[in-house]
């Protein structure tokens, strides 16, 4: 595959967008992973393009444009995954951490 590497201008909200929490259901070389959208990147210019990121069940992250998201949406049922952890728990887990983390101060600055 190609990687394609984005750079991110806009900071990232946990919410105020219709799209968080939205399950996913991607096709990877004929295997369907299932992801939640957890937050989302407002643009702050005009010539930027809002990003959602999504969390798979095996914790892998990815940033989806919104005709991706409409793309790959899905209403299926909450997926299990290998470990007996539910996606909402995935995502549930990581929006906590990045709470966590944006509240702490930026101890490199000191």
């Amino acid at each position: 595959g190609q990687v394609v590497a984005v750079l991110l201008v806009g900071s990232m909200e946990l919410s105020g967008s219709s799209h968080i929490g939205k399950k996913i259901a991607k096709n990877f070389d004929g295997d369907l992973y299932y992801g939640q959208v957890v937050a989302w990147f407002p643009k702050t210019t005009a010539e930027e393009t809002e990003l959602w990121r999504v969390v798979y069940t095996d914790g892998d992250e990815e940033d989806f444009s919104e005709d991706e998201l409409k793309e790959w949406e899905t209403t299926n049922p909450s997926k299990v995954t290998k470990t007996g952890r539910t996606l909402e728990r995935v995502a549930k887990a990581w929006t906590d951490q990045q709470r966590k983390r944006m509240k702490q101060p930026d101890k490199s600055k000191s």
